[in-house]
């Protein structure tokens, strides 16, 4: 998908390779083969036939020219070689969003995505163009491509997960693309102070046990414990951060809202993951915070602005998942997205210009035939469709995708559907939707 995007010459020249070599070689044993049969069949001294030395010299000089053609065309596919390498990065990197999506579809079901809908958000990522770039400190293209990459799924996925598990999420980035040296127990010691007693936690352990407490008067009497547990943990941090300097640390204390401006003197020895351990110790309530502005600083992009492009560049492209798949609110009783859903239309247009237009129906009471109907509609004018109460008819989703085949959709038209929440989703509502 990368090299489509980038360089699709690359493809046709590795083609065109591929069928010259071979015609080469074929060549060059046909040529070989001539040459046999015709010193096979000669019945006197080769020197004395004047024909068969005339061509045997031709047979020679024609496969020496192969040859020639076939070294240059070796050296052109290392060329071509060289050239695809540079862009496995950015395909190594999408593996390893893929693989964090398949954790968190094991996580909740309802996060899972498809083979086929994640190649679409990869080829939407690196199609995308953010004019943030331009100022960018990035010059190599597979560089900016795996930003892309990174940014582009992250905003996704953080607008698809419930809040609860967006600590989670970030938590998983972080390690996965900003803290590839973490050792395995600073991870576990993290894990375990997020989440201390998950009955349902795949990294379930003991609490670690407090064995001393600390005397710092700078520090809180509720973040104490905390802080003598992160201490235990590393042993030798009173000192090498130098804790003690009561004067320094007090400030940072007592900034609630900010997870910067350490001691320079402790930010001098304490690695990524250690100033991460220090806050969810200290500032609990920045801990998200702290793991926001580190992924956002290795990505290079602001907070915020970037994710409201991004997201609005998904919903409008064509090439993304949620182009023509069902967009999946799941809701709390009660709870109606369709204030938000007319907003976001105000942002679009079909392709003559005119406004889009969203239209609702509730399932249930025997509706499903009319909301089929409903869809189609919108679907052939490219209008938008807001299809409620799906855990009332969870199988009405296969129904409507059968009767939609063959149809011929604008580009303009997406469907949202609404399901309070469940313990089990249907499969074929969570592999058919974008959640």
């Amino acid at each position: 998908a990368t090299l489509q995007q980038e360089e699709p010459r690359l493809e046709s020249e590795t083609n065109s390779w591929y069928s010259t070599t071979e015609s080469l070689r074929e060549e060059i044993a046909e040529k070989e083969k001539q040459l046999l049969e015709a010193l096979s069949h000669c019945d006197k001294d080769v020197l004395e036939n004047e024909a068969l030395v005339q061509s045997l010299s031709q047979t020679k000089a024609s496969v020496e020219e192969a040859k020639q053609s076939l070294e240059q065309a070796l050296t052109l596919q290392e060329s071509l070689q060289q050239q695809r390498d540079r862009y496995y990065s950015v395909a190594r990197c999408g593996a390893g969003v893929f693989a964090l999506l398949e954790l968190l579809g094991q996580i909740n079901p309802a996060y899972s995505l498809s083979c086929e809908a994640f190649v679409s958000l990869f080829s939407l990522a690196i199609s995308l163009s953010d004019p943030a770039e331009a100022s960018s400190s990035l010059t190599d293209q597979p560089e900016l491509l795996q930003r892309r990459v990174l940014t582009v799924s992250l905003h996704y996925i953080l607008g698809s997960v419930l809040r609860k598990d967006r600590l989670l999420v970030l938590l998983l980035y972080v390690r996965a693309f900003c803290l590839k040296d973490v050792l395995p127990s600073e991870w576990e010691y993290l894990l375990r102070c997020l989440n201390p007693n998950g009955k349902h936690s795949p990294w379930r352990a003991a609490p670690t046990r407090v064995t001393k407490t600390t005397a710092l008067s700078w520090i809180p009497v509720n973040r104490k414990e905390s802080l003598a547990r992160l201490l235990e943990f590393i042993p030798n941090a009173e000192a090498a951060w130098n804790l003690q300097d009561e004067n320094s640390w007090r400030k940072w204390i007592e900034l609630q809202h900010c997870t910067a401006e350490m001691p320079e003197a402790a930010q001098r020895v304490m690695t990524p993951v250690q100033k991460l351990l220090l806050i969810q110790a200290l500032k609990p309530h920045l801990f998200e915070a702290a793991l926001e502005s580190l992924l956002y600083e290795n990505l290079g992009i602001q907070k915020g602005k970037q994710r409201a492009f991004y997201c609005l560049k998904a919903l409008s492209s064509t090439k993304a998942p949620t182009a023509h798949r069902p967009i999946l609110f799941v809701t709390d009783p009660g709870y109606d997205p369709s204030h938000e859903i007319e907003q976001l239309s105000r942002e679009f247009r079909k392709e003559g210009g005119e406004p889009v237009t969203v239209k609702c129906i509730a399932l249930g009471g025997g509706l499903e035939e009319q909301a089929t109907a409903v869809v189609m509609k919108a679907a052939a004018e490219g209008d938008w469709v807001f299809v409620r109460n799906l855990h009332y008819a969870p199988n009405w989703l296969l129904a409507a995708e059968q009767a939609l085949k063959g149809t011929e959709k604008c580009d303009s038209f997406r469907c949202f559907l609404s399901t309070e929440a469940a313990e089990h989703l249907a499969d074929n509502v969570l592999y058919s939707s974008v959640f």
